[in-house]
């Protein structure tokens, strides 16, 4: 590949502007277009195969990469006598390829964050991380690209104009996938810190491909510092004296970054998103009684005692269409207070209790550890808490003898060894006010959710409202029972 052909070039030749500072090599362009070539094919094969649009951009720098190197392999044709079409050509397509190879890059940090509903452990929400990036990734694109076309008036003035405008470009480009780098490294630390369910599930194989963004980030980045350094010492700096480096920390790694791209292709999370969505909808036409639900387990319906008095006054209050599309089925156990609810080993539940206060009801988290044991999360307001309220989690005995247990509602089974930071999260959930013990579980239900210990199929409110129903039916006459929420995945 060529190098400097005027290393000896006079103080005026040097402040010249010159296309080449050597003979452009046809083999090395040759070559790469036939290589990206080959990846860029692959990409799009796999993208409408897969349906994985967010790789749009990705196919599309590909293509500019391709084109970049026609335009290099007619320059290597021209030589010495180069004229600015292909030049333009392959500096701006060359230019502006890795931005919108990172678009896509920025976008699948979003689709890791979606798929694991860890949210809460990014920097940036799920509204703000692709919007940021992408457009710091558009201004860098419009800066190159203005560049570019201000150079391509010829004369020597907008030459270095245009240099100018290309180094800030790319000092926007290195500026927010530097940003975008710590953001996903500080998404990673957290994870490692506070692990939640999701990141435990063989099904997802979310580390594999935050692994890849991890290591095309870096090919992407170190071209574009290259890229910088490139520019700023100029049209007659040694870097321009050598075409190698081009190749080396250009092609070579651009191509790299493609290539890993079309072995771990991101469809897999594409798919899981769709599955995801396609499972939420068909949750939603279950719980409004559009298909037979799946039938239940035992522990599903949370059995307890009942006779048929008990059974006739609640089918006489639900209506039959509702009451047989309910994946919970409620058995009330009238006249027998001290009859204990079942409950489920690692169950979370939503406990709902009559503590006669001027609060009509207290809302608590339990947690079962073994037969009759658990844990109690909740926030209280007391003579103890100074008549403020305060978050508290105790381990507790004799919750399904309680007589003051109105309801207990099933949010989700928990694995033993995520017990420990269920408790570390819920500790970690706000209890400043305005807050009551409903509005701290209803916010704790969110969170939880966001960070995937409970898979929600509704709304919060429609767990509020599932748990406050059946507790005001219970209430008057003195009963309890047990549910597993229409608005969870159990």
């Amino acid at each position: 590949m060529g190098s400097s052909d005027d290393a000896t070039a006079t103080p005026n030749e040097a402040s010249m502007f010159a296309f080449y500072r050597y003979d452009p090599s046809m083999a090395g362009a040759v070559i790469f277009t036939i290589l990206f070539t080959i990846t860029t094919i692959w990409h799009a094969v796999q993208l409408f195969r897969t349906r994985t649009w967010f790789f749009i951009p990705f196919v599309v720098g590909g293509i500019f990469e391709i084109i970049g190197y026609i335009g290099r392999a007619l320059s290597s044709h021209e030589s010495p006598n180069w004229t600015l079409g292909p030049y333009l050509i392959q500096t701006l397509f060359l230019l502006l390829a890795p931005a919108l190879l990172a678009a896509s890059v920025y976008m699948l940090l979003g689709r890791v964050i979606m798929i694991l509903r860890a949210e809460s452990h990014a920097i940036l929400s799920k509204k703000w991380l692709t919007k940021i990036f992408v457009t710091g990734d558009v201004l860098s694109f419009f800066l190159q690209g203005a560049g570019g076309g201000i150079q391509s008036s010829g004369s020597l003035d907008n030459m270095k104009l245009g240099e100018k405008i290309i180094v800030v470009g790319l000092f926007v480009q290195i500026f927010f996938f530097g940003f975008f780098i710590i953001t996903a490294g500080s998404f990673d630390l957290k994870l490692r810190k506070y692990p939640i369910p999701r990141c435990h599930d063989p099904s997802i194989p979310w580390r594999k491909h935050l692994n890849v963004l991890y290591a095309t980030s870096f090919l992407i980045m170190v071209r574009s510092v290259f890229r910088l350094a490139e520019y700023l010492q100029g049209n007659n700096g040694f870097l321009l004296h050598h075409e190698i480096f081009l190749y080396i920390f250009d092609a070579v790694l651009i191509f790299m970054a493609m290539a890993i791209f079309n072995i771990f292709h991101p469809s897999e999370l594409a798919h899981l998103l769709r599955e995801a969505h396609e499972y939420e909808l068909q949750s939603s036409y279950d719980k409004y009684g559009v298909q037979k639900p799946p039938a239940m387990s035992f522990s599903q319906t949370l059995l307890v005692n009942f006779n048929h008095d008990g059974l006739m006054r609640h089918l006489n209050t639900t209506p039959l269409k509702d009451f047989l599309s309910e994946p919970a089925v409620i058995l009330i156990i009238p006249n027998m207070p001290n009859t204990p609810i079942s409950f489920d080993i690692n169950g979370l539940y939503i406990l709902v209790s009559d503590l006669g206060s001027d609060i009509q009801f207290h809302w608590a988290f339990y947690l079962v550890q073994s037969r009759g044991q658990g844990i109690m999360f909740h926030v209280i307001n007391s003579i103890e808490t100074g008549n403020r309220w305060q978050y508290q989690t105790k381990p507790i005995t004799g919750i399904p003898n309680s007589l003051n247990l109105l309801v207990a509602v099933k949010i989700a089974v928990m694995d033993p060894a995520l017990h420990s930071a269920l408790a570390d999260r819920l500790a970690a959930v706000l209890d400043t006010p305005p807050i009551t013990c409903r509005l701290w579980l209803k916010r704790a239900l969110l969170e939880l959710d966001e960070e995937g210990y409970i898979q929600l199929t509704g709304r919060v409110d429609d767990i509020e409202q599932e748990a406050l129903i059946e507790a005001a039916e219970n209430q008057p006459r003195r009963i309890r029972t047990g549910l597993c929420s229409r608005y969870c995945v159990v």
